[in-house]
């Protein structure tokens, strides 16, 4: 027992060593400036490549296709830096067991030259968190696979939709909630070829323990009916949902407390990102006789049933998804109840049987594939907080081509689009922009509606880039509002003239 206890001590003493060295690293990379050339080199991809070359390279990265420990803080130093007006600077809002920064990372967008840093405590947000399990390194992937699309829709695509959400409203990202869970896996992965799982923050809670099993589950230490259940959080240190002691007692779930603090009266929304299985896990884990207030579970009724989230999808409450375990100290549990922030634990997943994602760490096409099915969720919620999607459109026919688009024959065609709309919300929307983007040589014949739509409503926009305005027209229109199960349709008519230069129809 003795020599069993000194081999235990010598491991944890050169896991500490590697931790200390990781430390050293990633904050003399935190400390350093970025030169003129590595922002260049950041930026180059979303003004030069398509976004498919992007979303490729997202995965490609040699720790299981994920973002090293260093790369990953590297990477949310520099976004700032490289797109000052469209993220503000990351902030340091605690430090871990191991002495690593916690931060957090604002998508905001200001909407005059006189908006300082309020901007952040003047607007309704979202927070996105990830990696409080340790075992779930494809949720820090989701976050920077959320900030590359975010770039490249505004900077490349000029969305104006998501820039005009951007300009009224923020996205927090805490992108490594547990930074030592993190690094444990990077330094054991080249041994592998696998990541060994570290659940926890490698806090020393007992010698008897394996290195993957020291520390405190961050997911359990929310002073949220702390110690209620005792089939998760159990009082055995070396468990991998191991509580704590006392509820709050982790610095990182102090941190990330901070920052609830702090913008209390901002945060609407929380979702914290976890694996593996396409779940959406509404309040309350603790218990089963405990109820969101039906106002919430309304809103998250609407999230899961319209939030754009992969086929298959499921969610509820442990006492309605029978396989979801009871847990106490959770922090979704916590926000919501302590915060009145309606909060959510997605479970990262999709349902397509030719990729292998339902497991804690995909890799490859399978991440890739992850990552992609699901990033518009968190889009859908911030645009609730304006109620821009409670307006879907619910049915489109297309007459003059086939279902695919391709018009091969070489003559001039008239093409009927036929767009529906329902408010499927549980209130009234506003207004709702959409535009209209057809190839210069299509001209509108017609417009009618069920409302007061007609041609002469349909605004031509000015478009910035010069290579769009060449080839492309681009018009606008309005919605009415609409209340709740409200329809309205519209009947597009265009005439395309045949372009010989092009020997196509487009």
């Amino acid at each position: 027992k003795t020599s069993r206890r000194k081999i235990a001590q010598k491991n944890m003493a050169k896991s500490s060593l590697v931790l200390s060295i990781f430390a050293l690293l990633i904050l003399s990379t935190l400390e350093a400036d970025f030169s003129q050339e590595e922002i260049d080199e950041f930026k180059t991809p979303f003004e030069t490549r398509s976004w498919k070359i992007v979303e490729d390279a997202i995965v490609k990265y040699d720790f299981g296709g994920c973002y090293t420990p260093i790369e990953v803080y590297k990477f949310f130093q520099l976004v700032p830096v490289a797109y000052p007006d469209l993220f503000t600077p990351w902030k340091k809002i605690g430090e871990s067991r191991g002495g690593q920064d916690i931060f957090y990372l604002s998508a905001a967008i200001p909407s005059n030259a006189d908006e300082s840093e309020d901007v952040l405590k003047k607007r309704e947000s979202i927070l996105l968190t990830a990696l409080h399990d340790g075992s779930t390194g494809p949720s820090v992937s989701f976050l920077i696979y959320l900030v590359h699309k975010i770039i490249y829709e505004v900077t490349r695509e000029k969305n104006q939709v998501l820039i005009d959400l951007l300009e009224n409203y923020n996205i927090f990202f805490i992108p490594v909630v547990n930074p030592e869970a993190y690094i444990n896996m990077k330094d054991n992965y080249p041994r592998t070829g696998n990541p060994r799982l570290f659940h926890k923050n490698g806090a020393e809670t007992n010698t008897k323990c394996a290195e993957e099993s020291q520390g405190v589950s961050l997911m359990h230490n929310y002073d949220y009916k702390f110690g209620s259940q005792e089939g998760s959080g159990k009082s055995d240190p070396c468990l991998n949902d191991y509580r704590g002691e006392t509820a709050m007692s982790e610095p990182e779930v102090q941190a990330v407390d901070s920052l609830l603090k702090e913008f209390k009266d901002n945060i609407v929304y929380a979702i914290n990102y976890t694996g593996h299985d396409n779940t959406l896990v509404m309040p309350y884990n603790c218990c089963g006789d405990k109820q969101l207030k039906p106002e919430f579970r309304a809103k998250l009724d609407d999230f899961l049933k319209h939030g754009r989230f992969p086929e298959g999808v499921r969610g509820g409450s442990p006492s309605e998804l029978e396989d979801i375990q009871f847990s106490d100290g959770d922090p979704s549990d916590y926000m919501t109840d302590k915060y009145e922030i309606l909060a959510v634990t997605h479970r990262l997943g999709q349902n397509d049987p030719k990729y292998d994602t339902d497991r804690f760490w995909p890799v490859g096409d399978d991440l890739r594939v992850l990552l992609k099915a699901n990033a518009l969720t968190p889009l859908y919620l911030l645009s609730k907080l304006s109620g821009l999607l409670t307006v879907d459109l619910i049915s489109r026919k297309v007459e003059g081509c086939d279902p695919f688009g391709i018009c091969s024959s070489p003559l001039d065609r008239v093409y009927t689009f036929e767009y529906t709309w329902q408010n499927s919300g549980g209130h009234s929307s506003s207004a709702q922009g959409f535009f209209l983007k057809v190839p210069k040589n299509t001209k509108i014949l017609d417009v009618s509606s069920s409302f007061s739509l007609t041609k002469e409503n349909i605004k031509v926009v000015k478009q910035q880039e010069e290579k769009e305005a060449k080839n492309w027209s681009l018009y606008s229109f309005e919605l009415p509002e609409m209340l709740s199960g409200d329809v309205h349709q519209v009947n597009f008519s265009f005439f395309e003239r045949y372009d010989e230069a092009m020997n196509d129809h487009d």
